[in-house]
Parts: C-alpha cells; sequence; structure tokens
C-alpha cells in the first residue's frame, strides 16, 4: 500500500506539469496568431488546412483531365449587357433631338412654290405681290404645320414620362407624319398661288414647276429620329 501511495503523487506531478507546459504554449500561441491559435493549442486540432494536406500527403491540386485545353478549361467571362436604363437614356435623348429638329423644320422653307423660268418672266408682276416665293410651313400649310407642332411636343412628353403603351401609340402618328414628308418631298406643296395666261383664248395657267424646300429634308431627318428613339426605348422596355 505503501508502494502504491507513492506514485500516485509522481504521476500527479508529471500530469501538472504537462498542462502548465501546454497553458505555456497556448499563451505564446495567442500571442502571434490570435484567439485561433490558442484554440488550436489547447485542443490539439489545427485550422492550417494546407499544413493538413501537407501532413497527410493529400493534394489539393485540381487533376486534370488529359488532352484537355487549358484555355478551354477557364470559365468564359461574358461581356455585360447595357442596363436598361442605359437605353432609356439613349431613346430619350433620340427623342429630344427629333423633338427640336422637327420644330426647326416648320421655319425653314417647305416649297419653292414658283418656277425659275416664271419668276423670271413675272417676278415684278403686280399678280405676285405678297405672295411668298419659299413659303414655311406656316404658310404653305393650314393644318398640316399645327399637327407637326403637336407631334414634336408630344415627342417631348414621350421622352419625359412616356411609358411603353404611350410610345407605341406615338410611333403610328410618327410613322404617318414621315410618310406625308417623303410625299411632299416628291410633291411640292404650294398654297394655291397660279398665274393665269389672259392673252389666249380660253384662258389658261402659265407652267410651273414647283420644288420642296429644305424644310422636308430636315423633317425627314427629324422623323426617322424619331422612329430610332421609339423603336429603341419599346425594345428596351420589352
Amino acid at each position: 500500500m505503501k508502494r502504491a501511495n507513492t506514485r500516485r503523487p509522481a504521476r500527479r506531478r508529471g500530469i501538472a506539469a504537462e498542462l502548465k507546459e501546454l497553458t505555456r504554449l497556448g499563451e505564446s500561441e495567442r500571442d502571434e496568431t490570435g484567439e485561433v491559435s490558442r484554440v488550436e493549442a489547447d485542443s490539439g486540432v489545427t485550422t492550417d488546412l494546407p499544413r493538413i494536406a501537407e501532413d497527410s500527403g493529400v493534394t489539393t491540386e485540381v487533376p486534370r483531365v488529359a488532352g484537355a485545353d487549358p484555355a478551354r478549361s477557364e470559365p468564359r467571362v461574358r461581356p455585360p449587357r447595357a442596363s436598361g436604363r442605359g437605353v432609356e437614356r439613349v431613346a430619350d435623348v433620340l427623342l429630344l433631338a427629333a423633338a427640336a429638329t422637327l420644330a426647326i423644320s416648320l421655319f425653314l422653307p417647305w416649297s419653292h412654290q414658283f418656277s425659275a423660268s416664271l419668276l423670271a418672266r413675272y417676278g415684278s408682276s403686280p399678280m405676285l405681290a405678297g405672295v411668298a416665293r419659299n413659303p414655311d410651313a406656316w404658310q404653305v400649310y393650314s393644318i398640316v404645320d399645327v399637327l407637326l407642332a403637336l407631334l414634336a411636343a408630344a415627342l417631348v412628353l414621350g421622352a419625359l414620362a412616356g411609358g411603353r403603351t404611350p410610345r407605341l401609340v406615338l410611333s403610328g402618328f410618327v410613322l404617318v407624319a414621315l410618310a406625308f414628308t417623303v410625299h411632299a418631298l416628291n410633291v411640292a406643296p404650294t398654297n394655291g398661288a397660279n398665274i393665269v395666261n389672259t392673252s389666249v383664248s380660253p384662258a389658261t395657267y402659265l407652267p410651273n414647276s414647283p420644288q420642296p424646300g429644305s424644310g422636308e429634308d430636315v423633317a425627314v431627318v427629324a422623323l426617322g429620329l424619331a422612329v430610332a428613339g421609339l423603336a429603341l426605348s419599346v425594345r428596351g422596355t420589352a
């Protein structure tokens, strides 16, 4: 019995020494690597995965398939798509530019309603007094000019607050206006002023060849911008 009692205190002293050594090592690890190292020292478990793999002989590299192209195995990065808001901004700018250009076209000549030969002969005649030689849209039209001005205002409203449905409706009016303007390029409008030749019997109108003005050209450009802006806007909100 005495012999057993002498061994137990020695064993307890050995355990206490081991605990003291572990505590000292844990404190030093904590000073270097923080709380995680302290847990590793107390529990005897490491969280260093590369070290675990090295100690156990396990490789962390992903095996490659024989014959595979390394370039193809890399993930493909797709280019980012343009945001819907960016498309809307471009469409709005086009609509505003179309509205401004269309409004300007109304103040440009829409017709050279007297031919050069007619003006050379009767330009100073009292019959042509007060008649515009190169009338703008306000002078040559009585209703169409107002409708085109309203369309320009509608383009501004469509750019600022128009949704998908209003812009679809607006597209129909723009296409009608474009068709009318293209027709005016082929058949120049006039305000009905003609000269009657009374020297012959029966009296006839003197030959005249009116030509379209620059207003139609500018209006076609404006309506083309409107079509592009509306198409881009409707496609972006689809």
